[in-house]
């Protein structure tokens, strides 16, 4: 690692990086740029050999910071009072997991569960390494668990990929400790969960508070027994010091009645002021034998819920009130949604009111980096809801509190172009209005409020990277549509998610699907767009289509399009235009220059970032179906300049960021500017929109490091782009194959015959079957470098060579070279041939002089190339051509 190499500023913004901070947040921090720090990523990326932030976070302490912040348990709890006793339990607990990998703290409500996970989480820290994260499930629904961990290991998903692997892949070679908290209301969740992730990670440990245990194969489960030190802690919460004998008596037989149940004593403990423990004790010993419940409820849980009906009693009117209203609530939130929801008085009404439940135990404080925030224990909770219900107030309620949610979530969404920070406030608020919408009447269109919720929860969700969570949310706020016109534009949405994660074929549906309720609703206009944007898809990604999109049929659909087409219409004119680009050539994806042309025209008269970034990817792929890879490189790099115009937050722009960088590298490969390739490749691993894709920047890194030398480091990121591609599915992607076959020539050219032929293989099947560009000029490389001159030469027809792909320019530079090595007596027809094409490709130009110096034995020609392949820092070509 060169350390010594990182400037003051590269030390800033990699330390920066280990705590976890975006771009954004570090621009603030350091009062620079966000353009500025991701240059210094890109160059912390390069300097310190790592594939993605992920990486350089790992390696902050590493880079030789002093100030080093030491693993973490996340998200745990902040604690306000002393821990009392347990020391026993506690123990065990610890003990346990030195053994088991999973161990579940078992008792009732109210017996101090989540302390003891939580201090026990506290003391198990020094032995893992990896840190973990500490987990409420109270909140969550079915199904839920394994994207609430990734948020709180603040993991970003990734597309096609499930995300117990995701998240087991992030957590490879690090011993880290999660704490389920609160599992019993989601029983089967955790259980799978608990299963999948101990069998994917062996590195984890979890640690499950529950009701009931999970029944995982080897899971040990500790009983939380009654509270021996419950007199010490009665002292603690009343804030006595040296009690006087009596009253220690009367706490003796209060916490007798209790049964040792910690928040029933802490209950009590909060009511000695008012009541002193001779009121304490006679009202418990009443409570316990009138509000004790129905003979069913037996034990700690009856004792539990006549305590919670006592201190419920105890309450004023207004108190009451506030109680069970704060019941609606899912989570810990502040006092303006508190005030905005409960509706008893002004804010000035509800501080005090909240104040006074928190003095009785009945909320409880939580600090965020935003404020404090209020909660209720869950065994409090439950009463509080159950009070709502029974006070026929719980409809309204619920109708305040989606009125709420759905304008917090707006107002969240009016903030994301101007930086990070909403994410804190969206992930604290989160859970509140997912249930908000669960709670909603589930009549389909029976509420607008409900239908926006759904729109700006989808829109939330995709910007902090939940994207399956994001097209769930947006099928449901289609089905809860007031109108079609609503219905129509989250069909348009939905497409968009889809495309997001490159499932062409269900985008394409669902534009088809929004243009015909558009037609038959009179809106042409919107069913013409629609139209021509499914056309569009199918002509420039069918890779993204389970079967290849038929030419025909797109050709049908456009012309309905254009048949159904406004006239003055700009939206529609762009769409049209481009529809038209990418299907009016000799195939799909081979757009002619004139419909590029007159695409990009109609997409910036529209002056829409995203479908004049498509606009530009036409005219780019029309250039280079020429052979003008040049132009291509250059249009690509006018492309690259709508990046900082392309919100990552909004899901039209999609997979356009994505496909910038990818087209852009593959241009810069095209020309042989392998420096330009790379730096491109380090801005896509640096951009923290992109984190959930660690393989594809890993893939666009490979090729360049590989004509550039630079083996070692190309071979430490095939591991990451096999791994990906494998979590994925392995599916079919031409694009990442010539990253395959660059793996397979640093393994011939390093001896490695036997990897050679693998990684041959694994590019096969990346890019079903293809046969031509890099492959061609890997085999014929690996064979000119094992002298095999005359099969090096046989791989190849020069009357075929090269075409349109990049890829061919390496390979008849190849043939070039190994026919001047075998003294092939058609040497100057090969090269004369080849000549034309060299001004495109610098690679291509320096094979041409190497190959005529070598066929004429001119020592000053050879030392010529070497100063052209130095030039484009090929330095093992140079190396090889010294060499000669």
């Amino acid at each position: 690692m060169v350390v010594d190499e990182l400037s003051d500023r590269e030390r800033e913004v990699l330390d920066a990086l280990g705590q976890r901070r975006t771009n954004a947040q570090i621009a603030q921090a350091l009062h620079i740029s966000v353009r500025t720090v991701e240059s210094h990523v890109s160059s912390l990326l390069r300097k310190l050999g790592a594939t993605d932030r992920r990486q350089l976070a790992a390696l902050a302490p590493a880079a030789g910071s002093d100030d080093v912040e030491p693993a973490q348990i996340r998200h745990l709890p902040a604690t306000w009072t002393k821990f009392v006793g347990r020391e026993a339990v506690l123990a065990e607990i610890v003990d346990s997991v030195t053994n088991n990998r999973l161990v579940t703290v078992l008792g009732p409500g109210g017996m101090g569960k989540t302390r003891l996970a939580t201090v026990a989480a506290e003391r198990l820290l020094p032995r893992f390494a990896g840190g973990g994260a500490f987990v409420d499930l109270v909140a969550i629904v079915e199904k839920c668990i394994d994207r609430t961990v990734m948020g709180a290991l603040d993991i970003v998903e990734r597309p096609n990929e499930r995300m117990i692997d995701t998240i087991a892949d992030r957590l490879r070679n690090k011993r880290t400790l999660i704490v389920l908290d609160n599992c019993e209301h989601v029983l089967a969740d955790a259980t799978g969960f608990a299963q999948d992730l101990l069998a994917a990670s062996p590195d984890v440990v979890l640690i499950a508070t529950s009701r009931e245990r999970l029944g995982v194969a080897g899971e040990r489960v500790i009983s939380v027994p009654p509270l021996e030190e419950a007199e010490q802690l009665f002292y603690d919460r009343a804030g006595w010091n040296d009690p006087a004998e009596s009253e220690q008596r009367r706490v003796a037989e209060i916490c007798r009645h209790l049964d040792g149940v910690p928040l029933a004593i802490e209950l009590a403990a909060a009511r000695v002021k008012t009541l002193g423990t001779d009121g304490l004790l006679t009202g418990l010993d009443e409570s316990l034998r009138i509000l004790a419940g129905p003979a069913a409820q037996t034990g700690r849980h009856r004792t539990m819920r006549a305590v919670i009906d006592w201190s419920h009693a105890l309450l004023d009117d207004d108190e009451r009130t506030l109680f069970r209203r704060i019941g609606v609530f899912a989570g810990a939130v502040d006092q303006a949604a508190i005030t905005a929801v409960a509706d008893i008085g002004d804010s000035a009404t509800t501080s005090d009111l909240i104040g006074r439940l928190a003095d009785k135990s009945l909320l409880s404080v939580v600090p965020t980096p935003t404020g404090s925030r209020w909660r209720m224990l869950e065994t409090v909770h439950a009463y509080a809801h159950e009070q709502l219900v029974v006070s026929g107030e719980a409809d309204a309620q619920r109708e305040r509190h989606l009125r709420w949610a759905a304008e917090f979530a707006r107002a969240i969404e009016h903030t994301l172009e101007s930086g990070d920070e909403w994410q804190v406030d969206f992930d604290l608020t989160a859970d509140d209005l997912r249930a908000a919408l669960r709670n909603a009447p589930a009549e389909v269109g029976a509420d607008a409020t409900a239908y926006a919720l759904a729109t700006s929860l989808a829109h939330l969700t995709y910007a902090r990277r939940h994207v399956r969570e994001s097209r769930l949310l947006i099928a449901e706020a289609v089905r809860r549509a007031p109108d079609e016109a609503s219905a129509i534009a989250s069909l348009i949405v939905a497409a968009d998610l889809a495309f997001a994660e490159m499932r062409g074929e269900l985008a394409h549906d669902l534009l088809i699907e929004a243009a015909g309720r558009a037609e038959a609703v009179g809106d042409n206009a919107t069913a013409a767009a629609a139209l021509a944007h499914a056309v569009t898809l199918g002509g420039r990604a069918p890779a993204t289509f389970v079967e290849d999109p038929n030419l025909t049929s797109l050709r049908t659909v456009l012309d309905r399009a254009t048949a159904l087409a406004p006239s003055g219409d700009k939206h529609v004119t762009a769409w049209l235009a481009l529809a038209e680009a990418w299907i009016g050539g000799p195939d799909l994806c081979q757009p002619t220059r004139e419909a590029s042309n007159r695409a990009l025209a109609a997409a910036r008269d529209y002056a829409d970032p995203a479908l004049i970034s498509n606009a530009f990817d036409a005219v780019a792929s029309a250039a280079s179906s020429d052979g003008h890879h040049r132009e291509s490189s250059a249009i690509c790099d006018e492309r690259a300049a709508l990046l900082p115009r392309l919100h990552r937050h909004d899901p039209h722009n999609g997979g356009e960021v994505a496909d910038i960088f990818h087209m852009a590298v593959y241009a810069r490969m095209g020309i042989a500017d392998f420096q330009g390739a790379l730096e491109f490749a380090r801005r896509e691993a640096a951009d923290s929109h992109l984190e959930g894709l660690p393989h594809h920047a890993a893939c666009h890194l490979i090729q360049p490091l590989v004509m550039l030398g630079e083996f070692n480091e190309a071979l430490r990121l095939a591991d990451v782009m096999e791994e990906g591609w494998r979590l994925s599915g392995r599916p079919v992607a031409g694009w990442m194959a010539p990253s395959f076959y660059a793996v397979a020539l640093t393994q011939a050219l390093t001896g490695n015959d036997a990897e050679y032929d693998r990684w041959i293989a694994l590019g096969d099947d990346v890019c079903s079957g293809l046969r031509r560009g890099f492959r061609g000029f890997t085999a014929a490389r690996a064979a000119l470098h094992r002298s095999e001159y005359e099969r090096a030469m046989s791989l190849s027809d020069i009357d075929d060579l090269p075409s349109s792909d990049g890829g061919d320019y390496y390979w008849l530079g190849v043939t070039l070279d190994a026919a001047a090595a075998a003294g092939a007596d058609d040497i100057d027809k090969r090269l004369a041939y080849a000549e034309p094409f060299a001004a495109e490709n610098a690679y291509l130009a320096a094979c041409v002089a190497r190959a005529r110096a070598r066929a004429t034995v001119d020592a000053d020609g050879l030392r010529d190339a070497a100063a052209m392949f130095d030039a484009i820092g090929a330095a093992f070509e140079r190396d090889v051509t010294l060499a000669l």
